[in-house]
């Protein structure tokens, strides 16, 4: 058996998980039909219309299964879907961002996705690299970690961090946390990812963990 004959071939979960994070889901949400386009692109024979004379459209109904698939905690909670409140109930937008399980998950499968669908790498662009290393780094709790690699709780520290409102709800600061997690798995930097294994320690009951 040839070493390609034992990789593991992408599942439709793979593919579209590996399509948000091409995308770059994991700086903002993208859009179910953007991922659609990607994903039918990465591997057409699983997202195209049932009919032969139609095998060139894309299902994004297949595409929205597969991402509701990969959202599940059985599947690794890979991707999120953004939803938006409206008269006080929660409905789900065609939005959906790579989690920092997803991100990890891409980091520690990409190549095997790769070789499947014979695809790139997936990279933050330089700019947006250097401008996130600047925001960690940048925070008055960085500064605490690199002299004892712990930091203190500061709400409002914290909270600027995340770019969120100190009065935040704890699911809309653990989303927050979660959402620049997953952009920094991405610079697979772990000193970085320490740093913010530090402040959500320091910050447990901001994330509802105390």
């Amino acid at each position: 058996m040839t070493p390609e004959a034992r990789i593991e071939a992408p599942t439709n979960v793979d593919v579209v998980t590996y399509a948000v994070a091409e995308l770059q889901g994991g700086n903002k949400p993208v859009h179910l039909e953007r991922i659609a386009v990607k994903a039918h692109e990465l591997a057409p024979g699983s997202f195209r219309w049932d009919l032969d004379e139609y095998a060139d459209f894309v299902d994004k109904d297949k595409v929205r299964v597969s991402l509701t698939d990969a959202e599940k905690e059985e599947k690794g909670a890979l991707v999120q879907g953004v939803g938006i409140r409206r008269g006080g109930q929660s409905k789900r937008s065609d939005l959906w961002r790579l989690t920092a399980n997803g991100a990890k998950w891409v980091l520690d499968n990409g190549d095997r996705v790769r070789f499947g669908v014979s695809a790139p790498s997936p990279r933050f662009k330089k700019g947006k690299a250097e401008a996130l290393r600047r925001r960690l780094t940048s925070s008055s709790l960085y500064a605490q970690f690199e002299q004892s690699r712990a930091v203190n709780p500061d709400p409002y520290g914290f909270t600027d961090l995340l770019e969120c409102s100190p009065d935040a709800a704890n699911s809309v600061v653990a989303q927050r946390l979660d959402e620049l997690r997953a952009q920094t798995q991405m610079l697979e930097d772990r000193d970085l990812l320490a740093f913010l294994d530090a402040c959500a320690e320091a910050h447990a009951d901001m994330l509802g963990r105390g």
